[in-house]
């Protein structure tokens, strides 16, 4: 998508609002989330991308590159996803 190739290029700020976009048409897509976490985390808007990495992880448990990202914020979030996984 644009927001991947905007990311890629340190666009953060258009990046985060193409893949916002990208989220409204197709919001099961977990890299979208992941992604647009990054761009929010680069701009230190740390709480936004809190909530993407979180959302990233629900939809797709197996992206260990979000997972690392997601523990800066939540020590024990690996345990927790775990947990709620198996429910």
């Amino acid at each position: 998508t644009i927001g991947l190739e905007l990311f890629n290029t340190g666009a953060f700020d258009e990046a985060e609002v193409e893949l916002s976009v990208a989220i409204q048409y197709n919001p099961k897509v977990a890299q979208y989330y992941a992604v647009r976490g990054k761009a929010c985390y680069y701009r230190h808007k740390f709480e936004a991308a809190h909530a993407d990495f979180r959302d990233a992880l629900l939809l797709d448990p197996s992206l260990e590159d979000v997972k690392a990202r997601l523990v800066q914020f939540e020590p024990n979030s690996e345990t927790d996803l775990e947990a709620r996984h198996m429910d």
